[in-house]
């Protein structure tokens, strides 16, 4: 049912980690803004692509952090979570270049366990 109807790929991870960019490169267009400043993405943006003949709808997702004051970014970061809970697979998208990529890593897999793949 999953190839019939399309699999539905999340792009998450924290701000500025390289998640739009990303969709860009699978989308081959500007699909979502790319900018140095954390919370760009605000909203889910979804594209939908045909890989090898199946259709897979790629979502990419505002930047996860655990505490923002921010109420925009807040609704953001939930959406971002009800994306990865509806995805069939997830991509989650982490700066290595971060000095605590090692501790973002463990925790990540520690929280987004199951059909998940980690990119650095």
């Amino acid at each position: 049912e999953m190839v019939r109807a399309g699999v539905r790929v999340t792009i998450a991870g924290p701000p500025n980690a390289g998640k739009s960019s990303l969709l860009n490169i699978l989308a081959k267009r500007p699909a979502a803004i790319v900018s140095p400043i954390a919370g760009t993405t605000r909203d889910v943006i979804e594209v939908h692509l045909d890989v090898g003949g199946y259709p897979v709808k790629v979502s990419d997702t505002a930047g996860i952090r655990e505490e923002t004051e921010d109420p925009i970014e807040r609704e953001g970061i939930r959406r971002s979570h009800a994306a990865i809970e509806g995805a069939d697979f997830t991509i989650f998208v982490l700066d290595a270049s971060e000095s605590d990529f090692e501790e973002q890593l463990r925790a990540a897999q520690a929280k987004y366990t199951g059909s998940a793949l980690f990119v650095a």
